[in-house]
């Protein structure tokens, strides 16, 4: 009867676990309209009263870009920020991130000009937290604001390559720069566990895996 027991506990812990606690296999599946609209109000509130907005969508993604609007007709137009939205794929991950055993997703968000049109690029991080019949939207971070570098100087610091949901733990790959490093080339590469606590992204575990310097 014991090993009845054991053995019945083992399955049922198994399968309470599987449910959310991988992102892998999930390319194929959309995401909710609702989930697409909160990403697009919050660039259309930091973009939209400014600049022109432009949309193109597949069935994969959705391309959005600000363009200045010029006072004169010789004025010269430019896109201050291209945007890319996914809509399914690997840049959309699920899991259970607060251990309420309900999935949560975390949306990745290309982005390329920095609001000014320039030679800048990186990942809005959308964390979603499911509840009910909802999601909501409580953590929205920059690639380089979560990569857990060392050296502090905005996205010149580094940035994180986020892979994956195992459990309630983020995986990922952060790229770091050192004072020595050009802007093309960060010599120190880590796997970066990242967890979500108190609503905030901390570093729970980082290990060098090479080191260029």
């Amino acid at each position: 009867m014991k090993k009845i027991l054991t053995l019945l506990l083992v399955i049922i812990t198994s399968v309470g676990y599987s449910q959310v606690s991988s992102s892998i296999g999930n390319e194929n599946k959309f995401i909710e309209n609702s989930i697409i609209k909160d990403i697009e109000k919050y660039y259309q509130d930091d973009y939209g009263n400014d600049l022109k907005l432009l949309k193109k969508e597949t069935d994969s993604i959705i391309k959005i870009s600000y363009e200045n609007i010029p006072e004169n007709k010789d004025d010269y137009v430019f896109t201050q920020i291209s945007i890319r939205i996914p809509k399914k794929g690997k840049n959309i991950l699920y899991g259970d991130l607060n251990n309420d055993n309900l999935e949560d997703i975390i949306v990745i968000v290309n982005t390329e000009g920095g609001g000014a049109g320039g030679n800048v690029w990186w990942d809005d991080i959308f964390i979603f937290f499911k509840d009910k019949d909802k999601y909501l939207l409580p953590l929205i971070k920059t690639n380089w604001q979560i990569s857990g570098c060392d050296r502090e100087f905005g996205f010149n610091g580094g940035s994180i390559l986020i892979e994956e949901i195992e459990g309630n733990i983020i995986k990922g790959t952060s790229l770091c720069y050192t004072d020595k490093d050009s802007r093309c080339c960060p010599s120190l590469i880590y796997e970066t566990q990242l967890q979500i606590i108190n609503n905030q992204i901390v570093t729970k575990k980082r290990n060098l895996i090479k080191n260029n310097r």
